[in-house]
C-alpha cells in the first residue's frame, strides 16, 4: 500500500524512538508498503523539529535532524509536486494543499495525519474522488496491524 505520512507524524517519529508514529514509520517502510512523500513535507518536517519547543523536546542537534531527514529520503518515494499552484482542496489552511497534492501525485491509497483539517468533509471528499483515504495513525495502525498485508 502506497501512504503519505503528514509532518505531525514523521516529527513525533524523530521525536521517539517507541510509540506509535516510530512504529507506523516503520511498518510502512517494509514490503508491501511505501512511503510518499514530497520535498514539501520533507521540508516542513525540517521546519518543525527545528521550533524551539520541539528541540527542547527532541534534543536532536542539526546534524542529527539532518540524518533523519537523509533516512526519509532514502526508504520513502519522493514525487515532485507541479510547478503550478495545487487546486485549493483545504479551506480551513491552504498551507496543507501541498499534503493532499503529494498525495494525489503519488497515487496514495491513504493519507495519514492528524491534522483536523484534513479530515475535514469536503477533503476526505476530494480525496476520496482519487481513490485515497484519509485516516489518522491508531486507524492506520489498526489496520497495518489487523491486515500487514493491506
Amino acid at each position: 500500500m502506497r501512504i503519505v505520512l503528514d509532518t505531525n507524524v514523521l516529527a513525533r517519529a524523530a521525536i521517539r524512538v517507541s510509540g506509535l508514529a516510530r512504529e507506523l514509520l516503520l511498518r510502512c517502510t517494509e514490503d508491501p508498503h511505501v512511503i510518499v512523500l514530497s520535498e514539501f513535507i520533507i521540508s516542513e518536517v525540517s521546519r518543525v523539529l527545528r521550533y524551539p519547543r520541539m528541540r527542547n523536546a527532541h534534543r536532536l542537534s542539526d546534524e542529527e535532524i539532518e540524518q533523519y531527514l537523509g533516512h526519509l529520503r532514502s526508504v520513502c518515494v519522493v514525487v515532485v509536486l507541479p510547478t503550478e499552484t495545487p487546486p485549493p482542496v483545504v479551506a480551513a489552511d491552504a498551507q496543507d494543499d501541498p499534503i493532499v497534492a503529494t498525495a494525489v501525485v503519488g497515487q496514495v491509497a491513504v493519507l495519514c495525519s492528524r491534522d483536523r483539517h484534513l479530515h475535514q468533509p469536503e477533503v476526505v471528499a476530494y480525496c476520496r474522488d482519487h481513490a485515497i483515504e484519509v485516516m489518522d495513525d491508531i486507524d492506520l495502525m489498526r489496520r497495518l496491524r489487523e491486515n500487514p498485508d493491506s
